[in-house]
């Protein structure tokens, strides 16, 4: 079982490029029960095949990610709407175009810094659980990623409503190092609140057309 995860996922050379970023954040990773570490790792897009500790392969299906999806989905409709061709991207193309720049304008992270398996039935009793400190430190490790932080241009909390200190916290420390994104709580991304998520961002389609149009402008190779 895994004993730590990545505090943030950002999709291979977007650290390198000069693209505006969306954060997202999502709740808890649902792979493993490690704590966050100050590290960034790869969004994996497709598939994957994994060993576990016994030995066998397993597949992982990343491509089914919600909250990802959804995530993906907002740049894909913005170059849509602002596209003499509608409907150009869905979420499989827009991958694809992510893939061909080796960048993406989505970076996430999870409020919780501890990670939780699907299969758990009652996720409030675990995540109660969690001392303070240990966010403090998830906090904190957030904000030493300033290479990326630094071209956030809006923050999307994805149904957050139970992560009260988390949320007080975050903004508290956006403050201290002189942050000034806004912040969007949207539903929890998920198919069947799509409307409700495409409501909440639609004071915000300038910067989010912004964003998807500085990425889409990458070269590709």
């Amino acid at each position: 079982m895994s004993t730590t995860h990545p505090v943030m996922l950002a999709y291979e050379q977007t650290k390198n490029t000069a693209i505006p970023l969306i954060l997202v954040v999502g709740r808890e990773p649902n792979k493993g029960s490690g704590i966050s570490v100050s590290c960034v790792e790869d969004i994996p897009f497709r598939k994957v095949i994994e060993i576990d500790e016994d030995g066998k392969k397993k597949k992982i299906h990343f491509s089914r990610c919600g909250l990802w999806n959804i995530s993906f989905k907002i740049i894909a409709d913005a170059l849509n709407e602002n596209s003499a061709h509608k409907k150009l991207f869905n979420t499989a193309l827009i991958k694809n175009a992510f893939e061909k720049r080796h960048a993406c304008p989505i970076i996430i992270i999870d409020a919780s810094p501890m990670s939780i398996e699907s299969k758990e039935k009652n996720k409030k009793v675990i995540r109660d659980a969690i001392p303070e400190k240990e966010y403090d430190l998830h906090l904190d490790r957030i904000f030493e990623q300033n290479n990326l932080l630094s071209r956030v241009k809006i923050v999307l909390f994805s149904g957050l409503d139970n992560f009260s200190y988390f949320r007080k916290h975050f903004e508290i420390k956006m403050k201290e190092n002189h942050y000034s994104f806004p912040i969007v709580s949207l539903p929890f991304f998920y198919g069947t609140n799509s409307k409700g998520i495409k409501a909440g961002l639609s004071k915000h389609k300038e910067i989010i057309t912004e964003i998807a149009n500085a990425f889409i402008n990458l070269p590709t190779n």
